[in-house]
């Protein structure tokens, strides 16, 4: 996995957004960036990647909802708490899949990134995403990388068998 990245609005709705990135490899936490360490042009470029995600939103669940495009998904997720009067206030979840992340045990990594979604949103957000949330997003997480995995592992198949045929028909030559 590239990068997450953590956005909610605040709760108080005069403050800013909280936008926070949180890099995960290979299933070992590396630095932790705070909020603050991001500038507001790359709040900016964030916003707008999240909202370039046009994939089809497939709810999972009364407290999550997913849509990805490519290596890219967006999930949203409702916490616990509400704003100052009393609304859901959705916590934003981007992330950006590399090739890695489709090699390693997706059982694994699904199991690692949403306990990290769980600690960070708690530290980082002061948001409480309910187990149940959890879970959902661990599935909704396994199918999008179980079906980029078999959109990977077809292409490669495409490839090998045409490669196969243009050797075969250089042989009859």
């Amino acid at each position: 996995m590239k990068k997450l990245y953590l956005w909610a609005q605040s709760l108080d709705n005069q403050s800013s957004d909280v936008i926070v990135e949180v890099k995960i490899d290979n299933c070992e936490s590396l630095d932790e960036v705070d909020n603050d360490d991001l500038s507001d042009e790359d709040r900016s470029a964030i916003v707008s990647d999240i909202y370039k995600i046009s994939g089809k939103k497939q709810n999972l669940g009364q407290e999550v909802s997913i849509r990805s495009r490519g290596e890219e998904f967006v999930i949203e997720a409702i916490p616990d708490e509400k704003d100052e009067i009393n609304r859901s206030a959705p916590v934003v979840i981007y992330g950006k899949l590399d090739g890695e992340s489709l090699t390693e045990d997706i059982d694994d990594l699904t199991k690692h990134i949403s306990e990290r979604i769980k600690k960070e949103v708690k530290s980082k957000l002061d948001r409480t995403l309910s187990q149940e949330a959890i879970e959902t997003i661990k599935k909704g997480l396994k199918n999008v990388l179980e079906k980029k995995k078999d959109i990977r592992i077809f292409f490669l198949l495409f490839i090998l068998i045409f490669f196969s045929l243009l050797l075969f028909l250089q042989t009859l030559k």
